[in-house]
């Protein structure tokens, strides 16, 4: 019994201090067009090296539970990719602005060919 007590104050001891690096902070806000401000419904927000991730909601928002330090990656379709250090002291409020990737085409020509039948 007397083993077992001490096993249990030793396991209570080591719980109450967290070992340093192993912190965990809520990243969060939203992503927007860096032009417009238009929030990106359904961009991926993921912590780069882990499969940590998630996706903007109809509102642009998103909530990242991430180790401390952390590397986000943010991509949206049209988008450039983004990538961010981050070292975090407490729970974080970000906005992620993105720049859009596409390049506008000049003209669009079509070309309509009748094949015999």
């Amino acid at each position: 019994m007397r083993k077992f007590l001490i096993a249990l104050c030793l396991f209570l001891i080591i719980q109450a201090f967290p070992v340093k690096g192993q912190e965990q902070f809520r990243i969060y806000g939203f992503v927007k067009d860096q032009l417009t401000g238009e929030k990106l419904i359904g961009a991926n927000i993921s912590e780069q090296g882990t499969t940590n991730g998630t996706s903007a909601d109809y509102n642009g928002y998103f909530s990242l539970l991430v180790k401390n330090p952390s590397i986000l990656q943010v991509s949206f379709l049209g988008y450039k990719n983004f990538v961010g250090s981050f070292i975090l002291k407490k729970d974080t409020l970000v906005n992620i602005l993105l720049v859009s990737s596409a390049e506008q085409l000049d003209e669009i020509v079509v070309m309509v060919v009748n094949y015999p039948q």
